[in-house]
């Protein structure tokens, strides 16, 4: 069997993307380095311009899908359950934290909650300079965690789970020292 190639692999993530919004009735946002959050919807043809506008504008169960090229941006996400963040591919999809502050954080979500295909690097925190993970049992599969520092603890990824057990669930990451 031949490997697929990119266009054909990106074909079927969007069929996969519009019918899995006409399913359940999820809203799909998207954003690209070429959007903008003063006139974009997060519509397909008229993107948001990042991440974090995404993920302020989503509700329960919604679908963010990122297509391929660097984000600089210091990202918190926090409250709102269910949110599938789906980068285009791990290799090309960048959140970079221009070493001025963690790369993303994560506070209070649950197992629905699920993030992909990103690479998240340049990171600079007291604590978990690539990730910290607060209290939240969503999954990671699909990521780069590369050149990212904390001063004190965990340089990639730092969690602190202190309301009870939640189990955090990863599968096929990379990380770097």
């Amino acid at each position: 069997m031949s490997p697929m190639s990119p266009f054909r692999k990106q074909f079927r993530f969007a069929a996969f993307l519009f019918l899995l919004q006409f399913s359940f009735g999820q809203t799909i946002l998207y954003v690209s380095e070429t959007g903008s959050n003063e006139s974009g919807d997060g519509s397909l043809g008229n993107s948001f311009a990042t991440i974090q506008f995404a993920l302020d504008s989503a509700g329960p169960n919604d679908t963010i899908h990122v297509s391929p090229g660097t984000y600089p941006e210091n990202i918190i996400w926090s409250e709102v359950e269910g949110v599938q963040l789906l980068g285009e591919d791990k290799e090309t999809t960048i959140i970079d934290g221009g070493d001025v502050g963690r790369v993303m954080t994560f506070e209070g979500l649950d197992a629905t909650s699920f993030m992909s295909g990103f690479t998240l690097q340049n990171g600079l925190a007291s604590e978990g300079g690539g990730l910290m993970i607060s209290n939240s049992g969503m999954s990671f599969e699909d990521l780069i965690i590369t050149d990212n520092t904390a001063t004190n603890k965990g340089g990639g990824i730092y969690l602190i789970n202190d309301v009870g057990n939640k189990d955090i669930y990863m599968n096929n990451n990379l990380f770097y020292i």
